[in-house]
């Protein structure tokens, strides 16, 4: 795949979640989608763990549920709606150019970075409180030197307490044996047209004249 992204939608933050609660299951899971994908149907065909996803189309996207939070993770998620009130955090990392991504969106924080080897590339919005370990991250860029492999574990650990694309048990959530069930999507069905009123052809004018002679 060559861009792999974990998406959390949440009312605070994922990790507090994780932390705190089981994995909700299949059903917790479908639940999760109909919300958050609304126009798109979806069935369930395996369940894996973080360690060993079964993933096998493009068509198709992970889920975990852990008390308010949705964690997602394909290539890439597919946009959701997110309710009110909720945030969405992101990581992605692209497999050709080595590059990483994080976007954050909600009540609480707004902040999108783009990294490359070497460089922070972008980044917009107020920073996020993991970020303060970076100091140097603009003077670092000009040279090539700033380690955006270091930065993009931390963000992980900020959003999910792990770096949930390369899972470790030494990170405060171990993914590696929790489930992650596989649904393939597809776009519901447009509902049929409404059936047009059955009316009276107009009569033409002459005919009407010569009807009320």
């Amino acid at each position: 795949m060559p861009t792999i992204e974990v998406r959390a939608v949440s009312r605070g933050m994922p990790v507090d979640d994780l932390v705190a609660h089981d994995e909700g299951g299949t059903a917790a899971a479908a639940q999760a989608l109909a919300t958050l994908l609304p126009g798109t149907t979806c069935e369930h065909v395996a369940t894996g763990t973080w360690a060993t996803p079964r993933h096998e189309s493009f068509h198709q996207v992970l889920v975990s549920t852990y008390g308010d939070t949705t964690m997602l993770m394909a290539s890439p998620v597919p946009r959701v709606v997110v309710p009110e009130g909720m945030t969405t955090f992101s990581l992605s990392y692209q497999t050709v150019s080595m590059a990483y991504g994080v976007d954050v969106s909600g009540p609480r924080f707004e902040r999108t970075i783009a990294l490359s080897p070497g460089v922070l590339d972008y980044a917009e919005g107020a920073p996020l409180p993991f970020e303060a370990a970076f100091p140097r991250a603009a003077e670092e860029s000009t040279t090539y030197s700033f380690d955006q492999g270091a930065f993009a574990a931390a963000a992980g650990d900020w959003m999910f307490g792990c770096h949930p694309l390369e899972l470790d048990s030494e990170h405060r959530v171990d993914l590696r044996g929790q489930p992650l069930h596989t649904f393939t999507l597809t776009a519901a069905p447009a509902p049929a047209p409404a059936a047009q009123p059955t009316t009276k052809p107009r009569r033409g004018g002459l005919l009407g004249l010569f009807q009320h002679r």
